[in-house]
């Protein structure tokens, strides 16, 4: 986990860490997710062009609208992670 300390919520959530957090982590898993985090900046921009790309199919089609009005939704949200992630 990433904690971002110009965050308000920062020293609440490090302090629960600090008291809650055990390593489970395998070490095999450790190798395959520090490799598929070095592509995680691509894929996540590419992620965020398909869903743009799905946002405008949907919002031309009348059976997408309602659809449509919910994932704009959820864009907002996925926006407001990439201010905080880049």
């Amino acid at each position: 986990m990433v904690l971002n300390p110009q965050r308000k919520h920062y020293e609440k959530l490090k302090q629960v860490i600090k008291q809650d957090y055990e390593d489970l982590v395998w070490g095999e898993d450790a190798i395959f997710l520090e490799r598929n985090s070095r592509t995680f900046r691509e894929r996540i921009l590419k992620i965020n062009e398909s869903a743009e790309e799905l946002c405008d199919f949907l919002s031309k089609s009348p059976k997408g609208k309602t659809k449509f009005d919910n994932y704009l939704f959820l864009l907002y949200l996925a926006s407001i992670v990439n201010e905080n992630v880049f």
